[in-house]
């Protein structure tokens, strides 16, 4: 890979982490945009976007002047070879204030249905513009899994796959759904048993197969340790009883598009279980409100189960992944702080809950 802008290394300490990452113009995971020109590292990937300072002595590559923000000093002679690459690196030493940026992760969209079929790069190209940075796709059974596969190639390192049966396709076949989910998950690509779970809102006929598929799936999770991605709608309480069976088994995951209420999201949350936040918390009857008033922004992750679920104002149309800044606004907006500290946290809370330094493309 050929790089030919600016490398940023944030502190000290991750210096030589950072220095194995190569970053171009078209790779937003570890690449954004301060001003025009000048690329750095994001700074929620690597520290938390709170902090309001970077440690920037910033010289530049010696062959094409950047666009300096104001503070940073340059020097050439701190410019240092990676044979690695072929490119110079920044030394970076002194304090320079820099303007925060907001990225943020969808943890849970299913850009590969037919919904985008006539605009998908459109879509994906809105969300980058949008800072939406990584996308997670949660696969529903095997009919889905050739055109998740497809989107995740086409986007490496920004579509994301998991892997997973979900509740509403289990039926009398289950057997052999399953036995394409097994062998899928031999391959270590995925972030993520999902989505799983149970749905009971439209009737009980294979309540008993979804809880089989339920800790099956579980179980595959905990073999290749994994997180799980959990479908709950009208279920949560019979979701939480199955999870106290694994309380010790280091299981962790996130309730998808939570709508429960507060005493049920700090049981989720004492079982060490995230809570995905999408666009219902717009809704004005959502009752969603009082709950994340409540829960610390560290138990929660965003998302926007695009196509479904669009947020105000865009409630009844097709949802995307751009539209996930509007549910960090409200956020912010419930627990009286900046989306820039939403972004910061639930972007961190999806990083180390998917381990998704473990997919970033080198």
């Amino acid at each position: 890979m050929q790089v030919d802008d600016v490398i940023i290394f944030f502190l000290s300490e991750l210096r030589d982490h950072l220095a194995q990452l190569a970053f171009d113009r078209k790779n937003p995971i570890y690449m954004g945009i301060t001003g025009q020109q000048w690329p750095v590292a994001l700074l929620g990937q690597v520290v938390d976007l709170r902090i309001p300072d970077l440690f920037a002595d910033a010289a530049y590559n010696g062959r094409r002047q950047h666009d300096i923000p104001d503070g940073a000093e340059t020097d050439d002679e701190d410019l240092r070879h990676r044979d690695s690459y072929g490119v110079k690196v920044l030394k970076i030493t002194n304090y320079v204030s820099l303007p925060a940026i907001m990225t943020f992760i969808d943890t849970h969209t299913h850009l590969y249905l037919d919904a985008f079929d006539h605009d998908r790069d459109q879509v994906i190209q809105s969300a980058l513009e949008k800072h939406v940075e990584v996308m997670l796709l949660p696969n529903i059974d095997r009919g889905s899994i050739d055109t998740m596969q497809q989107l995740c190639s086409r986007y490496p390192g920004i579509c994301l796959p998991m892997m997973g049966l979900h509740p509403t396709s289990v039926n009398g076949t289950y057997e052999e759904e399953l036995q394409m989910i097994d062998k899928c998950l031999e391959h270590p690509s995925y972030v993520a048993v999902g989505e799983i779970g149970m749905d009971l809102y439209w009737d009980h006929t294979y309540q008993r197969e979804q809880e089989l598929v339920f800790r099956h799936q579980i179980s595959l999770a905990l073999e290749k340790h994994l997180p799980v991605v959990i479908h709950s709608r009208n279920a949560i309480d019979r979701i939480i009883e199955i999870l106290q069976d694994y309380c010790d088994s280091g299981l962790t995951g996130v309730f998808h598009c939570f709508t429960g209420s507060l005493y049920q999201a700090r049981q989720i949350i004492e079982m060490g279980f995230y809570l995905g936040i999408g666009g219902v918390l717009t809704f004005q009857k959502s009752g969603l409100a009082h709950v994340v008033s409540q829960v610390d922004l560290e138990h929660i992750l965003l998302e926007t189960d695009s196509p479904f679920l669009a947020p105000v104002p865009y409630r009844g149309k097709r949802n995307e992944s751009a539209y996930l800044p509007l549910v960090a606004e409200k956020l912010a907006e419930i627990r009286g702080t900046t989306t820039a500290d939403v972004a910061g946290i639930t972007t961190a809370n999806a990083r180390k809950l998917f381990a998704l330094d473990r997919y970033v493309i080198h």
